[in-house]
């Protein structure tokens, strides 16, 4: 039998493998003698139903080098078929490796003078890179961060363990920072958090109250024919009538701000329209947040 020390780590790029066609009767110990024979085994969970207690039939099975997991996934896959079972084992990468937003790295606090190959190759001790790129400004100077994408979710766990915060580079004052990159709702959630709360504080009221209603229409233009009731992916579970509100306000409040800028020299007029504008902005920051549970 392969034995590992315990308190190990599997390889940085190993792969997390789903196991069906397997027998309802099988437990984890006698699933371990099946994989076993191919290399030691760093985790094992047969799936099982939450009331019953009762196998549904496949497992997740971790071991700890990649080449160990491949030689099983070749000798099992449509290949072997355990006792009473009428189909072929199934095996192949779980779908968490698949997920990008599970793989793909933001580094800051990155050396302006680091090129995609540099940085490639501070991150390459920790496993296969899919993908790396240095972002820049449009005259092609680096931002001073990256994204790197490696071709497993474990590959890119053991780069921020790792790295994070593990030193200084040139010309950085803060440590390197290395995260899961922020998926495309949580970018969206950023935004509207950051907009509402320059809108509570006041600031630049004219200009945001455009920002939020092209954001609005924009979200609206997306969802299935316009429809308000389908702006889920904004992440903020309004429902249709707050979302008409929502742009009710932002329309109220741009037109308001479209007025003052109109009335220049009118500083009565100005001044109206302007705190109109703000109570429009206020009372539209006010539904976000409700609509948030803040």
């Amino acid at each position: 039998m392969n034995t590992q020390p315990i308190t190990a780590e599997p390889d940085s790029d190993a792969i997390k493998m789903f196991v069906g066609q397997i027998p309802r009767n099988m437990s984890e110990a006698d699933l371990h003698r099946i994989f076993d024979e191919h290399g030691p085994i760093y985790q094992l969970n047969v799936l099982r139903d939450k009331t019953t207690g009762q196998s549904k039939g496949c497992c997740f099975v971790t071991f700890f080098t990649r080449r160990a997991a491949l030689e099983a996934q070749n000798a099992l896959h449509n290949v072997k078929t355990l006792p009473g079972m009428q189909h072929p084992v199934q095996m192949k990468p779980a779908d968490s490796e698949k997920r990008v937003e599970e793989r793909k790295l933001f580094v800051g606090m990155l050396s302006k003078k680091c090129t995609e190959n540099e940085v490639r190759l501070m991150f390459s001790a920790y496993g296969m890179i899919e993908e790396c790129t240095v972002l820049r400004e449009q005259n092609g100077q680096s931002k001073g961060c990256a994204f790197v994408t490696y071709t497993s979710r474990q590959c890119a766990q053991h780069a921020i363990r790792s790295l994070h915060h593990s030193r200084t580079l040139e010309g950085c004052r803060s440590p390197l920072v290395v995260k899961l990159a922020d998926s495309q709702k949580e970018k969206e959630m950023k935004r509207l958090q950051q907009m509402q709360a320059q809108l509570w504080n006041g600031t630049n009221v004219n200009t945001l109250s455009q920002q939020y209603l092209a954001l609005l229409q924009q979200s609206a233009a997306a969802s299935n024919g316009g429809s308000l009731g389908n702006l889920g992916n904004l992440g903020l579970g309004l429902s249709a009538l707050q979302m008409q509100q929502l742009l009710n306000a932002a329309t109220s409040g741009a037109a308001a701000g479209s007025g003052q800028n109109t009335q220049g020299g009118d500083a009565g007029g100005g001044g109206g329209g302007g705190m109109q504008n703000f109570q429009n902005l206020h009372n539209f920051a006010a539904l976000a947040a409700l609509a948030n549970g803040l």
